[in-house]
């Protein structure tokens, strides 16, 4: 994959508008991005957390909906891309919410 695929991936994104489609990921920044002032780490990585799921869900139903092959490709690995990033948003919220794990590894152990 890589940028040679973007002249043959753009066009072929949906018979929507891309800004039509990909409206749903984003709701209007001033609602998408709202954090009350006195929220802390846990509560932007929860926001942050949604927006990758929405974006994964977003490429998973686009490459599903892909005419091409080369197309469906492309955005399988966006949709496994927004996956890597949800996982290490995660790894950090378990961190900073003190849940004992970090990156799916016990902090310590009873023994």
């Amino acid at each position: 994959m890589g940028l040679k695929y973007c002249t043959t991936v753009a066009p072929a994104v949906s018979a929507r508008e891309p800004a039509t489609a990909a409206a749903g990921i984003f709701p209007a920044l001033n609602e998408a991005w709202k954090i009350g002032s006195g929220a802390g780490d846990a509560e932007a990585l929860r926001v942050a957390l949604a927006s990758e799921e929405k974006g994964f869900a977003f490429y998973r139903r686009m490459a599903q909906e892909a005419p091409q092959e080369q197309t469906r490709q492309v955005y399988q690995e966006l949709a496994a891309m927004e996956e890597q990033h949800r996982k290490l948003l995660q790894w950090e919220l378990d961190y900073v919410l003190g849940s004992g794990y970090w990156c799916d590894i016990a902090q310590f152990t009873m023994q």
